[in-house]
C-alpha cells in the first residue's frame, strides 16, 4: 500500500487530439491538453485527488438525497392529509 496513487487517464476531443489527466495522491491532478502535432495546448493543476474526500463528498450527495427525499415525503403526506380534509367537510 503506497501514499501516491498516480492515475491517467486520456480522452480524445474534438479540436485538440487529446485530453490527459494525471492524478497524484496528496499532491496534484493537472489536466494537460495536446494539440494535433503533440504539443502542448494547456494545462489546468486541480485540489489534490484524495478517494477519502471523494468518499465522503459522495456520501455528502447520499444524506442530502436521502434529506430530500424525507421533505418531499412529509409535504406530501401533509398535502394528502388537506385533500382528505376537505373531502370530510
Amino acid at each position: 500500500d503506497s501514499d501516491i496513487v498516480v492515475r491517467a487517464e486520456i480522452a480524445h476531443n474534438g479540436e485538440f487530439v487529446y485530453d490527459i489527466t494525471i492524478t497524484a495522491k496528496n499532491t496534484a491532478r493537472a489536466v494537460m491538453t495536446l494539440n494535433k502535432d503533440g504539443s502542448i495546448a494547456g494545462y489546468e493543476i486541480k485540489e489534490p485527488f484524495d478517494p477519502k474526500k471523494e468518499a465522503e463528498k459522495a456520501q455528502q450527495l447520499v444524506e442530502q438525497s436521502r434529506k430530500d427525499i424525507e421533505s418531499q415525503r412529509k409535504k406530501a403526506a401533509e398535502k394528502m392529509n388537506e385533500i382528505q380534509q376537505t373531502f370530510k367537510k
